[in-house]
């Protein structure tokens, strides 16, 4: 779970979600799941520690959904949103609905929020 202050990065799909949080933990020094961590359906590697979690669209959505002020998350990047689909649609509406508690950003260099 991510805890005070963390963020979540939603990335597009699974292979996007696991190979970026292997080489960000990489780097780090450390294992997916400590400081970076990732979740999808039916695969978590999070930890007490992770501050950084990356998520897949339906997992982003179904914690907005869950969770709508996304209790202990202080940043929510949402990556290459160029790549429009509906459920990332739904998951910029869902937090533009909170954007008083989670400022949602694009990070695209082709999009603005």
């Amino acid at each position: 779970m991510c805890r005070a202050a963390g963020w979540l990065l939603r990335w597009g799909g699974r292979f996007c979600v696991v190979f970026p949080t292997e080489r960000l933990a990489e780097l780090l020094g450390e294992k997916p799941g400590e400081t970076v961590g990732y979740r999808m359906r039916a695969e978590t590697c999070i930890g007490p520690n992770t501050r950084l979690e990356g998520v897949t669209e339906g997992i982003l959505t179904r914690m907005i959904q869950r969770d709508p002020e996304l209790t202990g998350v202080g940043l929510v990047i949402l990556d290459e949103f160029h790549e429009r689909s509906l459920q990332a649609d739904l998951a910029l509406a869902l937090l533009l609905e909170q954007q008083r508690d989670v400022a949602p950003r694009g990070l695209d260099k082709t999009f603005d929020l």
